[in-house]
């Protein structure tokens, strides 16, 4: 993931949360804004990938106060000489069958960013379900299988890679009516956090839940930058509006009691991709 670090500039709209490590939403929407970069350029010229791809599954937003929904998100093992280029592959899918075929990577007329390896993002609309799950390049097959339910995501393969890693094979989906509430303070600001989460739970009836040790979790782990960068706490609500009435109440909490907002910060991210932060205006 570390590759991908360089890319971080060229999405403003997440860098107010200061994402602790690359969590599966970083990583696609850093994905998706090199292909930005990338579409700017003219007709592309397809490059080889010789040594292989690594891929993540996880799920994106289409636009703000949407349900998620599953994708992959590609990169190449190597760096290539410039930050947009972008990699290419067509999709065939039936009821049960998904196939992506990597046909390579571009090679733009305008050259943007650091040297990083070429990305891509594949989403996928997919019920629950078994689906055999092929990644090919060239002549190389690898065989997957990958079990859709409303929890997870999971991809399970006998055989050695060939030509594609994942980077996980088990991604906890985003519960349904859930939010995260990430919290970053200074040290001498402490007090804060318990003052948010000691009202949060006075003025409203939510569930706080854990997500399993193993596998990927949809919700960054925390913000950084901070003094103290509090592990991030989930929750469960049973009405829609209980949940905007608690973004109101960070985005209050921030203009009425935070002196400081640089040194601290809340950030309530809902699962329909409704974001309040303490920092709004």
């Amino acid at each position: 993931m570390k590759v991908l670090r360089n890319i971080l500039s060229v999405i403003e709209v997440i860098s107010f949360m200061n994402f602790k490590n690359f969590s599966s939403y970083t990583l696609l929407i850093l994905l998706f804004g090199v292909q930005f970069m990338a579409c700017k350029s003219n007709e592309p010229k397809i490059e080889e990938i010789p040594n292989g791809v690594n891929f993540l599954m996880a799920e994106l937003y289409q636009y703000p106060n949407s349900e998620p929904i599953p994708a992959f998100g590609f990169y190449t093992n190597d760096n290539t000489k410039c930050g947009n280029n972008l990699i290419y592959q067509s999709i065939h899918n039936t009821e049960d069958y998904i196939e992506i075929e990597i046909i390579g990577y571009n090679k733009p007329s305008s050259c943007y960013g650091d040297p990083a390896p070429a990305t891509s993002v594949v989403p996928l609309f997919l019920t629950n379900g078994e689906y055999n799950f092929k990644i090919t390049y060239e002549s190389e097959v690898d065989d997957y299988t990958l079990v859709v339910t409303d929890s997870t995501l999971q991809l399970t393969q006998d055989e050695a890679y060939i030509f594609s890693s994942p980077k996980n094979t088990l991604y906890w989906r985003y519960p349904e009516k859930s939010f995260a509430l990430l919290a970053g303070t200074s040290t001498s600001a402490d007090s804060l956090y318990n003052m948010v989460f000691d009202s949060l739970e006075t003025k409203f009836n939510f569930t706080e839940f854990t997500f399993p040790d193993s596998g990927l979790t949809p919700y960054p782990d925390s913000l950084t930058g901070f003094g103290i960068n509090h592990p991030t706490r989930f929750f469960k609500y049973e009405n829609a509006q209980d949940a905007f009435n608690a973004g109101i109440f960070i985005q209050d909490f921030g203009r009425n009691a935070i002196a400081n907002r640089d040194e601290n910060r809340f950030v309530l991210f809902e699962w329909k991709n409704n974001i309040f932060s303490t920092n709004d205006f």
